[in-house]
């Protein structure tokens, strides 16, 4: 099981990714979810792609709607951060 859980968290390029995947695994459409979250259909897309971040009360949200395991979007967000960095500071 481990394996699977390491596997999954590499076939995301970025926590937008992740989050748009758990959106298309329940036949979300982007509409949706921004009327769920009292954003624009645009701002969900912008972070899907993550041209910007999600703000905390939005993935509070998100993590209810979608029905996910706290720690596990926690670990994803955390994995990602940390591959950013390390890109960034080389």
């Amino acid at each position: 099981m481990k394996s699977r859980s390491k596997k999954s968290r590499n076939a995301f390029e970025n926590f937008g990714g992740y989050l748009k995947a758990q959106r298309l695994k329940l036949g979300y459409n982007q509409d949706f979810v921004s009327e769920e979250l009292g954003i624009t259909a645009m701002f969900v897309s912008n972070i899907e792609l993550d041209k910007c971040k999600i703000p905390l009360k939005h993935l509070r949200v998100l993590i209810k709607v979608y029905g996910l395991n706290k720690k596990e979007v926690i670990d994803q967000y955390l994995s990602f951060e940390r591959k950013r960095l390390e890109r960034d500071l080389k």
